[in-house]
């Protein structure tokens, strides 16, 4: 049926995460630099980790040799370079894309 008891529960978990994050807690978490950083170049990430995993990093496991090390290495820079591709991607094409989609929003809604 469609109130199962484990989707209320679900529900009931959800709503009180989201209770403590607002009022407790999370949103001194979520308003720490870190944090502001991180959201603000996040949809930047979900479009260059793709790119970055499929060229930067497969080039670099196929050129380094096999080894735990080496996967550990791989990773670290992986990660490096997808946060300098987002933040560069974020201040060149986000920044800008906002900018207009703010002047086409009070145009619209004047």
């Amino acid at each position: 049926s469609i109130f199962e008891k484990k989707n209320l529960y679900y529900t009931f978990g959800a709503m009180l995460i989201t209770l403590s994050v607002v009022q407790g807690f999370g949103s001194r978490i979520f308003q720490s630099r870190l944090f502001q950083f991180l959201g603000r170049i996040s949809f930047s990430l979900y479009l260059t980790h793709f790119i970055v995993l499929c060229s930067f990093s497969s080039f670099l496991y196929l050129q380094l040799p096999q080894g735990e090390i080496f996967l550990w290495i791989n990773f670290a820079l992986y990660l490096l370079a997808n946060l300098v591709a987002a933040m560069v991607f974020e201040r060149v094409f986000d920044r800008w894309a906002i900018s207009i989609s703010h002047r086409f929003a009070s145009k619209l809604f004047s």
